[in-house]
């Protein structure tokens, strides 16, 4: 329906997975914690956009032992 009006949705998102251990090199592996934002704008049925930030804290620790994540 066209006359439904527009709709905009802003969708936080948080990531927490706490300490980790590396069997390869045997090293704990500190806590990772993600922040990330999606804004999504529906025009219409048919037409929409949207916008997403990831890792809005700036998190670059090790994912993987001796992998970090960008």
């Amino acid at each position: 329906d066209q006359n439904q009006p527009d709709e905009i949705k802003l969708s936080p998102s948080f990531n927490y997975t706490g300490d980790r251990f590396s069997n390869i090199t045997g090293l704990d592996l500190s806590p990772l914690f993600y922040f990330s934002l999606l804004l999504d704008y529906n025009y219409s049925k048919q037409l929409s956009a949207y916008f997403q930030l990831n890792n809005i804290t700036n998190s670059k620790k090790e994912l993987f032992s001796t992998y970090k994540t960008i």
